[in-house]
């Protein structure tokens, strides 16, 4: 079914107006505040996110320089992409180079899963609206999406896998090239893209949709000069995105693991180690979070006296007393 411009921007706005409903219900105000890091400091069921906090962290202490992204901070002497600390790279480089401007403390993540909510009611409603051509039932549409278990799971667990928008963004654009007999789209060009300045692990997902939609389309009409073309520069300039946030500079040991990271110190720098059970001493115990409650940081610093993970403090200045205070806690245990 074919909309015009204007529909199609009314019915995206509104499923983004639905995530950002969602988001608010579920988890409140309390993680858009920037300067809240309690949540990302105990963890939450995993301590995945406090590895994406300390890359941040980590990052924000290194001086600029490109590839962005990168810091000798972590890995060293190698050094380390925050990409492969799973920190947003997109989100680090813009926010690291806005650091003057920042309080001292100062987190992204509440931000970054709010755009991720509201973008996912926005590509489900485009996505529901192909088949309907009333906006409401185009709404409703969208709103397993923006509930969908899935989505709750990632959600301040292993925060940069909340991006679930750019598959829904990829079908969309596959089921409306299949329509409309096209495979060029300057907004699927850009989700795939984006999925490496955001997290590598979608770009399989989403190159195989394009790859789907290009293929069938030369298969059809029997022209393979232009689809191939198209492809190409898109795979071009995604291995421009990966270079830009250092994926290509990331040589260390550090790189190859996933998961919960553990940094020790190694005099002038640290090495990022796996999610072992010394590396989950080292950083403590996790936080018993509600899922739809996020605490201040006063709530999570008036439990200092009984919660390991929280005597660690909030986002230091100086990351080598926290190391130490972390590695001195797990030879305590």
């Amino acid at each position: 079914m074919e909309h015009s411009k204007r529909e199609t921007q009314t019915r995206f706005l509104l499923g983004a107006l639905l995530g950002l409903a969602v988001f608010l219900l579920l988890y409140g105000f309390g993680p858009l505040n920037v300067t809240n890091d309690a949540f990302l400091r105990g963890g939450y069921v995993e301590q995945d996110i406090q590895q994406h906090s300390a890359g941040c962290l980590f990052y924000r202490q290194s001086p600029l320089g490109l590839p962005l992204c990168f810091t000798q901070r972590i890995n060293w002497p190698a050094g380390l992409s925050v990409a492969f600390t799973d920190s947003i790279p997109l989100f680090a480089a813009l926010f690291r180079l806005l650091s003057p401007l920042l309080p001292s403390t100062f987190q992204y993540f509440g931000i970054y899963t709010l755009l991720c909510f509201m973008l996912q009611g926005g590509f489900g409603a485009l996505l529901a609206g192909l088949f309907t051509r009333r906006t409401l039932p185009a709404l409703l549409g969208a709103v397993p999406f923006v509930v969908s278990p899935i989505l709750l799971e990632r959600a301040f667990r292993h925060t940069s896998l909340a991006a679930h928008f750019l598959i829904l963004g990829a079908l969309y654009y596959y089921l409306l090239g299949r329509r409309q007999n096209r495979f060029a789209y300057k907004g699927l060009f850009a989700l795939n893209c984006l999925a490496f300045a955001l997290h590598p692990y979608f770009v399989p997902m989403t190159y195989a949709i394009t790859f789907a939609l290009v293929a069938g389309y030369a298969w059809r009409n029997r022209r393979l000069l232009r689809p191939a073309a198209f492809l190409a520069a898109n795979l071009a300039a995604t291995a421009c995105v990966c270079w830009l946030f250092g994926v290509f500079s990331s040589t260390g040991s550090g790189a190859g693991g996933t998961g919960t990271a553990t940094f020790f110190s190694q005099g002038r720098g640290w090495v990022m180690g796996d999610s072992s059970s010394d590396g989950r001493r080292a950083c403590g115990q996790r936080h018993s979070l509600s899922r739809t409650s996020i605490p201040s940081r006063a709530d999570t610093d008036a439990n200092h006296t009984t919660t390991p993970s929280a005597t660690i403090g909030p986002a230091p200045a100086d990351l080598a007393q926290w190391g130490q205070i972390c590695l001195h806690q797990a030879g305590a245990k």
